[in-house]
């Protein structure tokens, strides 16, 4: 998925692209990569895992 975010920078905004993945590895977890760009630069990374947990299940 591919969608622009508005960050507030000093007194203005900033937009950024974001380029959004999702891999299902295993029934119960989940990787989310996105890439996040600036004039067709590459300016940050964030990857998330997400794992699906029991009801009442400590983490």
């Amino acid at each position: 998925m591919n969608y622009v975010l508005r960050v507030s920078y000093g007194d203005g905004t900033i937009d950024v692209r974001m380029d959004d993945w999702m891999y299902l590895v295993t029934p119960d977890t989940l990787i989310n990569q996105t890439t996040m760009s600036k004039w067709g630069v590459d300016v940050g990374e964030v990857v998330l895992v997400i794992q699906k947990h029991e009801s009442g299940a400590t983490p």
